[in-house]
């Protein structure tokens, strides 16, 4: 256990706190009962509850919500920063889920970093358990827990781990290597990295690659975007040949992230793979800009956009048959 918690840490694109990892381990059987038990008590089954739909009519959506057909349902939100603008949005998630459910929710928010400022978190009281901030919400949800990392990182100076706390962690620090020696052999925390790890295993290492490049794109975009706001209503030279250079950098990476969606192996169907089989030659080069035109023209390679995507995807698949009946 030790060893395995020391090794692992997860690709960029599946940190918990993103949508993705996220939304997985909060949806896995094994990890609702912590939640449930936690929130309503350990008398509570978590059978009682299942993952329901989280869009609503008007088109929002909501992050991860358990429904039940005698209790209240559970409303999840994982959130980087909480403030004014954040809450008003839970309110709002709050009412959804109350439209559909026709009972108010109660509401769980993991804080991966922050609260806006410490007079800000002073709203919030400290609830029975010592490990949740509530806030005050009769009018909106039954309940409204929040579990921060501030609070994640002090529980971990006692003796025995919440579960809670132990969920929480992982999601709040995206990575086991820095959990304190005497928690090492901790159930929920094994439990929550084997969940993850065989998320993980799924995904081969082209996919693990291009999720990384996409995330990592994002972060440049972002920045860039950062650079080109601050350097506005400056009339020196540097600071509009500083916003040129960040948008030709914002036209490159779109073109990056265009490059990245169109080499999407996925939908890669066997009609495709019969198709070109049949106008392949043996020991001659395949003419794809050939295959592509009378492939389309038969209704075929429906995701592709181009010869040369549909050139990577059908080698990627073949290199992959390969390794698997290796």
């Amino acid at each position: 256990m030790a060893e395995d918690l020391e090794r692992f840490k997860l690709p960029m694109k599946w940190k918990p706190g993103h949508d993705v990892m996220s939304k997985m381990l909060l949806s896995d059987p094994e990890i609702i009962p912590i939640i449930i038990h936690s929130l309503l008590g350990v008398d509570v089954s978590p059978d009682s509850y299942s993952v329901a739909p989280t869009e609503c009519v008007d088109g929002s959506r909501s992050e991860l919500v358990y429904a039940s057909t005698q209790l209240p349902p559970i409303l999840i939100e994982v959130q980087d920063q909480v403030n004014q603008k954040f809450m008003l949005s839970l309110i709002s998630y709050a009412s959804n889920v109350y439209r559909r459910y026709n009972e108010l929710p109660v509401v769980l928010v993991i804080v991966t970093k922050s609260f806006y400022s410490a007079k800000f978190q002073e709203e919030f009281t400290v609830s029975a358990d010592g490990l949740l901030l509530e806030t005050v919400c009769k009018l909106w949800a039954k309940k409204c827990f929040f579990l921060t990392a501030d609070a994640v990182s002090n529980h971990f100076e006692n003796a025995t781990l919440n579960p809670m706390a132990a969920l929480g962690y992982f999601i709040t620090r995206h990575t086991m290597r820095h959990v304190p020696r005497q928690h090492w052999r901790d159930p929920t925390l094994a439990l929550v990295s084997r969940i993850a790890d065989d998320v993980l295993v799924k995904e081969d290492d082209d996919m693990r690659l291009k999720s990384n490049t996409r995330f990592f794109l994002r972060n440049v975009k972002r920045n860039l975007e950062e650079i080109i706001e601050n350097s506005k209503n400056q009339e020196t030279s540097s600071e509009r040949k500083t916003i040129i250079n960040a948008e030709e950098g914002l036209v490159a990476i779109k073109q990056f992230e265009k490059d990245l969606e169109d080499d999407k192996p996925t939908q890669y169907t066997t009609e495709d793979a019969a198709f070109i089989e049949a106008l392949s030659k043996p020991g001659k080069r395949r003419r794809w800009g050939e295959i592509f035109a009378k492939g389309k023209a038969n209704g075929l390679f429906k995701s592709y956009k181009s010869p040369d995507t549909l050139k990577s995807s059908y080698y990627h698949i073949q290199k992959r048959n390969k390794a698997s009946n290796e």
